[in-house]
């Protein structure tokens, strides 16, 4: 993957509730510097999060990464992690 021009910037966190939101740092830093969280053990109530990511209709390799990829690159996780 190519190095980000933004990749050593500091963290920003987004709530990520709608497609349009989720495109923004997307286009700002490049869908693979995003990664989804959660509010846990607080309830946000998102009971289906990975609807958000498929509604924002990014490229294919974008959903990939953010639904998984990215994660498994940022913790070293071997094989990857696939996404439905």
């Amino acid at each position: 993957m190519s190095k980000s021009l933004l990749s050593h910037a500091s963290p920003r966190a987004f709530d990520l509730f709608d497609a349009r939101t989720l495109r923004f740092p997307c286009e700002l830093f490049c869908a693979e510097q995003v990664v989804p969280g959660s509010d846990y053990p607080c309830p946000i109530g998102d009971m289906t999060p990975c609807r958000v990511v498929h509604e924002a209709k990014l490229a294919e390799i974008d959903t990939k990464a953010i639904l998984g990829g990215n994660a498994a690159r940022l913790f070293r996780i071997e094989n990857g992690c696939s996404s439905r």
